[in-house]
């Protein structure tokens, strides 16, 4: 990548300024060495390199040294260029190259990308400086884990039974344990140790911890913690714990994932349900009614019984004796055995899933009257009345922009798809969308099921709609290995599927509609599913009609095969 980078920089350097000189590999070695911290410089050494420089080369070697500061000013500014060109090339990269999981991820991507705005970009210099910086600090969280560790091991009886006695404490008085504990700790945990650090006591040999400071003066200076050098064998230790410690997070992430996928993500549905149902009672039982449950149930005593129950477990003689059993085979078979009695007996009860929603489109097919032909002229088929007060009327829009020609082009909503075997119907009362949709200024035909528009004088418009309606469905997705997870069942049973009594108006007014479907002398419901026998009949009667329409459109009287269904409608 970054020989790319130099590939261009260098060529634009090089046609942008002539006297330009490539970079060598013993300049970028120099300068390297004039960059580095004076802090990792000899200054002795510093100064007798410039005297001896001085006095041998003379004030030529001086100007000499001027050009050359120059060139590495340019340097510097290429390099820094180059580095940030780098970063931000392989930040796109791995945005066009590395999709998101899921869609649950592109929604966490989305949110994490407003606010990664606002921070520098990914760069492996800035990563390798934060990453010295954060394991140089690193040493407390690992003392704490080696403590937790020292706790579980039993290998110090009194400072195990000491630990258990201050944790029973602060489960018995969690609000004393808060406000006074972190103050002991800094008393006693940090400044009695630093006290006795700088009043060093004598040293005995009889007693090989004197307790007893030195009186006066402090003896020693006071060391304020730092972060650890790179140079360092507590740095290399982190290191170390670092490496080994994130199997620690990977083991809970799992752990946690793992029990929340058994019911929290709805891979079972009736699982699921039961449990939700049965949370949100607990929570609504805890919130109104734990502070009397708590002076009846004994909850602090028993969760100090459990911590001591549990350390005493992790003792050496126990621990591979309760592992044994816990990871034991016959143990395993009697988890699943519960498990799948309970989930058997739930999904007895709970067999059935809520129904498919479905839901009614609606389009308006627009005709616009011709004063040369002395006919009407269909413009398309749109989402929009097109009356004399819709936001198109009113802001002056091209109605054609906003139309599909034909019927069959009309897609279903995102995420919906058409029923199988649904077809568009016309609506037979038109009277029931306009007052549904407050439409004003129309006049409806109750004979070609026509609403047309009326000017302020009291005359027809030039413009006139009907309604299609279509029946459409939720799209089930799938998942990124492409096998469709929804709703699956093992096979045993059959699914029943139940209306949701919130929705059951719409499915009552879908299933109540009535229409003349188009191609078809007869009323039809929208929601009934055709036969294929009356699908191929109307393929067949589509095909006709769009012979016609050719004929009729030839001749000039009729336009097509929105006129010669009016007559259709009229006949009926």
């Amino acid at each position: 990548m970054d020989s790319v980078t130099n590939f261009f920089w260098n060529e634009d350097t090089q046609s942008n300024n002539p006297t330009s000189v490539p970079t060598t590999v013993e300049e970028d070695d120099t300068f390297k060495q004039r960059n580095r911290p004076e802090s990792l410089e000899n200054p002795l050494r510093k100064q007798t390199s410039k005297a001896i420089s001085e006095h041998s080369m003379g004030k030529d070697v001086n100007k000499k040294d001027r050009k050359q500061s120059i060139v590495d000013g340019n340097k510097d500014g290429s390099t820094t260029l180059q580095q940030m060109m780098t970063d931000t090339l392989v930040e796109k990269v791995i945005k066009m190259a590395l999709p998101p999981t899921s869609d649950y991820s592109r929604i966490n991507i989305e949110e994490r990308t407003v606010f990664s705005k606002t921070r520098p970009s990914m760069s492996v210099q800035i990563m390798s400086n934060n990453f010295i910086q954060m394991n140089s600090r690193l040493s407390v969280p690992f003392i704490i884990i080696n403590e937790v560790i020292r706790l579980m091991s039993w290998t110090n009886i009194p400072y195990t039974l000491s630990m258990l006695l201050v944790i029973s404490f602060a489960i018995l008085k969690p609000l004393v344990a808060a406000t006074a504990g972190p103050l002991f700790y800094i008393l006693f945990g940090i400044m009695v140790p630093k006290y006795m650090y700088v009043h060093k006591p004598d040293d005995l040999k009889v007693i090989k911890h004197k307790n007893t400071p030195a009186q006066g003066p402090a003896l020693r200076k006071p060391v304020i913690p730092e972060p650890v050098p790179e140079l360092s064998q507590e740095f290399v230790l982190n290191l170390t714990d670092l490496q080994n410690h994130m199997l620690l997070y990977v083991w809970l992430y799992d752990t946690i994932n793992s029990f929340l996928s058994s019911f929290a993500f709805f891979v079972n549905e009736p699982i699921s349900c039961l449990v939700f149902v049965l949370m949100l009672f607990v929570a609504i039982i805890n919130l109104l009614f734990i502070d009397d449950i708590v002076k009846w149930v004994p909850l602090k005593f028993i969760l100090v019984v459990l911590v001591w129950v549990f350390v005493i477990s992790m003792h050496p003689n126990n621990r591979e004796k309760m592992l044994k059993q816990i990871n034991s085979e016959e143990t395993r078979l009697k988890v699943l055995s519960f498990v799948t009695s309970y989930e058997s007996l739930i999904k007895q009860h709970l067999r059935y899933v809520e129904a498919k929603e479905n839901k009614l489109v609606k389009v308006y097919e627009i005709q616009k009257y011709r004063e040369t032909y002395k006919e009407w002229r269909t413009i398309g088929f749109s989402n929009d009345d097109y009356c004399l007060f819709s936001d198109l009327r009113i802001k002056e829009l091209n109605i054609n922009e906003y139309c599909t020609k034909l019927l069959d082009d009309v897609l279903p909503p995102k995420n919906w798809e058409w029923i199988p075997g649904s077809s568009w119907v016309l609506d037979l009362n038109p009277q029931e969308w306009v007052e549904d949709n407050f439409i004003q200024n129309v006049e409806i035909d109750s004979e070609t099921k026509w609403v047309y528009d009326v000017d302020f004088d009291g005359f027809r418009g030039k413009y006139r709609r009907r309604m299609w309606t279509n029946m459409v469905t939720r799209k089930i997705e799938t998942n990124t290995s492409g096998d469709n997870n929804v709703n699956k069942d093992d096979g045993e049973q059959v699914i029943e599927e139940v209306v949701n009594p919130l929705r059951e108006d719409i499915a009552n007014r879908s299933s109540t509609f009535h229409g003349v479907a188009r191609g078809s002398l007869a009323g039809a419901h929208n929601s009934s599913i055709i036969s294929d026998e009356n699908r191929v009949n109307d393929s067949l009667i589509a095909e006709a009609d769009q012979s016609i329409e050719r004929e009729l459109q030839a001749e000039g009287s009729v336009n097509g095969i929105s006129d010669f269904t009016d007559i259709l409608n009229t006949a009926v």
